[in-house]
C-alpha cells in the first residue's frame, strides 16, 4: 500500500500547490489523487474518508467544470457570487451533534477524527469551488484532523504531506486575500 500511498501524495500535492495558485489543474491533478486516497482509505477501514473521495470526485468534477466556464467567460462569476458563511458553520454543528450517536453505533477509536476530517474536507472544498478565501480556514482545520488520523492509521508519508499542506494553506490565504479573482466569505 506504501505505493498507493506515495501516488496519492504525489497528486494531492500537486493538486494543493495548482489550488495556492488558482490554475484550474488543481482539479485534474486532485482526480488522480481522491482516486489513490479512495483505496488506501478503504483498505485502512477509513471508510468515512473512503465515502469523502467519492464526494470530492463528483466536487472536483463541479470545480473542473465551473473554473473552465469562469475562465472561459473572464467574468470571475464564481468569486463574485455571495455564499451565506453560515452554510459551513450550519453543516458542520449538525456533523458534531451526531457524533455520539456515530461514536455509540461503530466501535472504532479514530472514528470521531474520521468524521470530522471529512465533514471539514467537504466544506473547504465546497468554497474551493467556488473561490472563496474561507476555503483555507477549513482546510487548516480538516488537515489538523487528518494529520492526526494518519498519525494513528501509521501513515507517515500522508502525516508529512498534511503538515506541508498546513503551510500551503497559510500561504494560500495571504495570497488569495485582497485578489479581486477570490471572493471574501
Amino acid at each position: 500500500m506504501l505505493y498507493v500511498e506515495i501516488v496519492a501524495v504525489l497528486f494531492s500535492f500537486i493538486s494543493v500547490v495548482f489550488a495556492v495558485k488558482g490554475n484550474i489543474y488543481t482539479w485534474i491533478s486532485g482526480i488522480i489523487g481522491v482516486l489513490a486516497y479512495g483505496v488506501l482509505f478503504y483498505t485502512n477501514g477509513l471508510y468515512w474518508n473512503t465515502a469523502l473521495q467519492v464526494i470530492f470526485l463528483i466536487q472536483s468534477g463541479i470545480g473542473l467544470y465551473l473554473w473552465k466556464l469562469d475562465a472561459e467567460d473572464n467574468t470571475n462569476r464564481l468569486a463574485n457570487t455571495p455564499i451565506k458563511p453560515g452554510v459551513g458553520i450550519a453543516i458542520l454543528a449538525i456533523c458534531m451533534l451526531l457524533l455520539p450517536l456515530n461514536a455509540v453505533l461503530f466501535e472504532n477509536p479514530v472514528l470521531m477524527l474520521d468524521i470530522q476530517s471529512s465533514v471539514l474536507s467537504v466544506i473547504a472544498l465546497y468554497y474551493l469551488i467556488n473561490k472563496k478565501i474561507a476555503t483555507w480556514y477549513y482546510w487548516i482545520l480538516a488537515n489538523c484532523c487528518l494529520i492526526l488520523l494518519f498519525i494513528h492509521t501509521e501513515m507517515y508519508v500522508s502525516v508529512a504531506l498534511y503538515s506541508f499542506f498546513i503551510v500551503l494553506n497559510i500561504i494560500a490565504l495571504f495570497k488569495w486575500k485582497g485578489n479581486p479573482n477570490y471572493g471574501e466569505v
